[in-house]
């Protein structure tokens, strides 16, 4: 994918502005033996506008997506703080409104698939967004680049319609640690 237009202030501020219109293309053959007509269309599936990048220093960060194709909506707006960095060792925080880490496949960035649908399993237990603090990082970097990842958040509970700001939502808490092998896999 293209990176957009970037404004690069140094250290103390950058700003990257990128977008994407994602299509696909549906065909279904019907047998002879049934009465139906062939289908072929053309479906949208994302038109979107993102902007992200930091603040002060390289440690704040920022994001703001909004959706256009559907309904104009924001999606993801959040900021972050990365604590600690070092080689072995990573600590953020991110508050706002995020897409909830539940899985490899749904945490890549729909920019970054080859395909424009995930599987039907990411689709049913994925892709949630609410509002709520993430913490996750990196720790006990091998030789060959794998490391333990990590991931603990604090959400409000209105996860399938989008945000839900009402005072009645109990938080939810997922989490999740692995460890990779390699750098290979790292997301």
């Amino acid at each position: 994918p293209g990176a957009g237009v970037t404004f690069d202030g140094g250290e103390e501020f950058s700003l990257n502005l990128s977008g994407r219109i994602q299509i696909q293309w549906n065909y279904v053959d019907f047998d002879s033996d049934v009465a139906a007509s062939d289908i072929n269309s053309f479906d949208g599936r994302r038109a979107r506008l993102d902007l992200k990048g930091h603040v002060w220093s390289e440690d704040n960060t920022y994001r703001l997506q909004t959706e256009f194709l559907f309904a104009l909506g924001v999606i993801d707006a959040y900021i972050g703080w990365r604590f600690m960095n070092s080689d072995d060792h990573s600590l953020n925080l991110r508050l706002g409104l995020q897409k909830l880490r539940t899985g490899l496949q749904n945490d890549t960035d729909s920019a970054y698939m080859a395909l424009p649908e995930r599987s039907a399993a990411s689709g049913t237990f994925g892709n949630l967004r609410a509002t709520g603090a993430l913490i996750e990082g990196q720790a006990f970097k091998t030789d060959n680049g794998g490391q333990l990842q990590y991931h603990v958040g604090a959400y409000n509970n209105g996860f399938a319609g989008g945000p839900n700001r009402g005072n009645n939502n109990p938080l939810g808490f997922p989490g999740n640690t692995d460890h990779n092998e390699s750098d290979a896999l790292n997301y």
